[in-house]
């Protein structure tokens, strides 16, 4: 029971994390957005058959991971330390 709990608010919380950088980044929000505009359009949901082909996305996540941790451990960051989406570019 307690898991299930745990995971609901990691869960929970990665959400509130991703909300609060896309109001604070405007500009990674829109690209988020035009890619899957591009890629997965307005009539479906994206599914993980769709991920290999949203690389902004993933990298989006992957940063959001690297900048809040929601885990004790974490999403682990590249050896540089240098940002993901930065490494994409």
């Amino acid at each position: 029971m307690i898991s299930c709990f745990t995971h609901t608010l990691q869960t929970a919380t990665t959400m509130t994390w991703f909300m609060l950088a896309m109001i604070a980044y405007p500009e990674v929000q829109k690209k988020c957005q035009e890619e899957l505009d591009r890629i997965i359009g307005r009539t479906r949901m994206p599914t993980l058959k769709d991920k290999e082909s949203l690389p902004y996305m993933r990298a989006t996540l992957r940063e959001l991971f690297r900048w809040r941790a929601v885990g004790p451990f974490g999403e682990s960051s590249p050896k540089n330390n240098e940002p993901f989406f930065q490494q994409l570019v």
